[in-house]
């Protein structure tokens, strides 16, 4: 049982060490925010922080992918109707969490967030070789436009979004049939 409570009691802090540091991330530039600030911030030791991460980089892959990880856990409990309503339900995704995506663009950290799209891969159950390669394909034009959506101010709906996409498949030619 006291092992259950450690793990609780370190999720939690690192919950709160990512939420500190995406707080200060709202005031100043990544580069100048200290380990002591994000500490000071979580209201958790240094060596708190030095226990969970190796550098504040760690902080971001880390939340980022947890947040990213709980989205994927809630998708495998539904069942989607097509391909393009999996689509939606992520730009829905998107746009709930379009401040950390926005937090993490203006410091330089597009590279974290494609990383967790890259952990939709494999979501639908895909043998074939083409397939697989365009599962990437599409993800990678979702990020993308998820990148352009963040830069211009974020102003689309998810389904605006879908509908942009819908388009950009009708003009390539690849609209997916899986």
């Amino acid at each position: 049982m006291a092992n259950a409570s450690n793990k609780e009691a370190k999720r939690f802090s690192k919950e709160c060490i990512f939420n500190a540091l995406m707080s200060l991330m709202e005031q100043k530039q990544f580069e100048r925010i200290s380990i002591t600030e994000i500490a000071q911030k979580a209201g958790v030791s240094r060596n708190a922080v030095y226990r969970n991460f190796s550098k504040k980089e760690d902080i971001l892959t880390d939340g980022i992918s947890g947040i990213t990880a709980v989205f994927i856990e809630s998708l495998k409990t539904r069942s989607f109707d097509s391909y393009d309503d999996y689509r939606l339900e992520i730009f829905r995704h998107l746009n709930e969490t379009k401040d950390i995506g926005l937090s993490m663009m203006n410091t330089g950290m597009t590279g974290v967030l494609f990383d967790s799209f890259m952990m939709f891969r494999g979501h639908f159950d895909i043998n074939d070789r083409i397939k697989s390669f365009y599962e990437n394909y599409r993800l990678g034009a979702i990020f993308y436009l998820y990148v352009t959506w963040l830069e211009n101010g974020c102003t689309e709906t998810p389904e605006e979004l879908m509908q942009i996409l819908r388009q950009i498949d009708r003009f390539s030619g690849t609209v997916p049939n899986f």
